[in-house]
């Protein structure tokens, strides 16, 4: 088995004890090719660490050098490590993360409409302005006062929008809970954003139920929720 297969086999770990102790040998006595098992460790460690910076040096430092065989052979692995690293990568399913980033598109202001350089200054306008210019931090406490004000689950539907979009998935459950308990339009629509404050908090089971809901209603997000639940199968 020539050195380019041995390293090979030594990156995957399918060595045969036969081979470890060739491989042991040559690095004894074999200066370049214990040059190219070190380079394949370090090539190795930057994949587990993730670390694009490292790699990218590694790969320009190899770049820089005289062709040697050592070189060689560790070119011929690491287009092996690349190689096996993006299979797994494109076989791999999308994070709770990466799915939430797909689906969540914060409820559009359909109550308040907006007219820029109006001088209405009422707390429901005030809170909607917010909204639309993702003003998150101020829109969610003044629609958490209006709905302390008023009872109209609307306001907490934007909320829990609000809380979403800052990341307060945990704060942002109780809030659409209580907007699809107390208004049966706004209830299908609240489940939506429910379904996806689920998911950033690993609660699959939850998740899926919410979205096999909105699927069987025909509802504006069911063709959404078919796609999401289906990515979670």
């Amino acid at each position: 088995m020539d050195k380019e297969q041995l390293i090979e086999k030594y990156i995957q770990g399918r060595l045969s004890d036969l081979e470890k102790k060739s491989v042991e040998e040559l690095i004894q006595s074999d200066e370049e090719f214990r040059k190219a098992i070190e380079w394949e460790k370090q090539v190795a460690a930057s994949l587990r660490q993730k670390s694009e910076e490292e790699f990218a040096h590694l790969l320009k430092e190899l770049s820089q050098k005289k062709s040697t065989p050592w070189l060689k052979w560790a070119a011929a692995a690491a287009i092996l490590i690349l190689g096996i690293s993006a299979i797994l990568f494109l076989f791999q399913p999308p994070t709770p993360k990466q799915l939430f980033q797909s689906y969540f598109e914060p409820q559009a202001n359909i109550t308040q409409p907006i007219i820029r350089g109006s001088e209405i200054t009422t707390e429901d306008y005030e809170a909607f302005l917010a909204y639309e210019e993702r003003d998150w931090a101020n829109a969610e406490r003044l629609f958490e006062m209006l709905y302390g004000q008023s009872s109209n689950p609307v306001y907490l539907l934007y909320q829990g929008n609000c809380l979403l979009a800052m990341g307060k998935f945990q704060e942002s459950i109780p809030v659409l809970e209580m907007a699809a308990s107390q208004n049966a339009e706004l209830s299908l629509r609240a489940k939506w954003f429910l379904a996806l404050a689920n998911l950033q908090n690993d609660n699959l089971s939850k998740t899926k139920s919410l979205l096999q809901e909105i699927i069987e209603a025909e509802d504006v997000y069911s063709q959404q929720a078919a796609s999401l639940l289906e990515e979670l199968e």
